[in-house]
């Protein structure tokens, strides 16, 4: 099973791919980020997330795609930059009849739901089990991994 784990930001977007294969053995293949301008016109830059996802989905084929959802926003820059985005990526997914996974913040701190014993940090188990990844490797970006990982135990 492959999995991209996305999680957005005002201009970026974090990209995470991941496979697990029969074994349960999970490799990581790639993460970063990429950067999106955030003052282009509001049409432009949705087109723009579109065809992100889309170049994500045709490159890496994944089985689904898990991303990071904010409701608690606060202001018109965190509804481009967090919720529009998660909604176009749903809705890609949708197109391209892929499995659309999604997680609150509150759920990605539970280290139960990930088959880690209680008082674990997981953002500290995603370092343990995939190492360090320079340059963007941070928990913003170890969140994107975090929702690829969690999503084939969820659904």
């Amino acid at each position: 099973m492959r999995a991209i784990g996305l999680n957005f930001q005002k201009g970026r977007i974090r990209v995470s791919v991941m496979d697990r294969d029969s074994n349960g053995s999970i490799t990581l293949l790639y993460a970063r980020q990429i950067t999106i301008d955030p003052d282009l016109p509001l049409p432009e830059l949705m087109e723009r997330y579109a065809s992100q996802f889309r170049i994500l989905i045709d490159e890496y084929g994944p089985d689904l795609v898990a991303a990071r959802q904010v409701w608690d926003i606060n202001g018109v820059d965190a509804a481009v930059s967090q919720v529009a985005p998660f909604g176009i990526a749903a809705y890609v997914c949708n197109e391209r009849d892929i499995r659309f996974c999604h997680y609150t913040p509150q759920a990605l701190k539970q280290p139960t739901r990930f088959n880690l014993a209680k008082g674990v940090n997981p953002l500290s188990a995603v370092d343990g089990t995939f190492g360090s990844h320079p340059p963007y490797w941070d928990d913003i970006q170890k969140t994107s991994l975090l929702v690829a990982w969690r999503a084939p135990l969820d659904h």
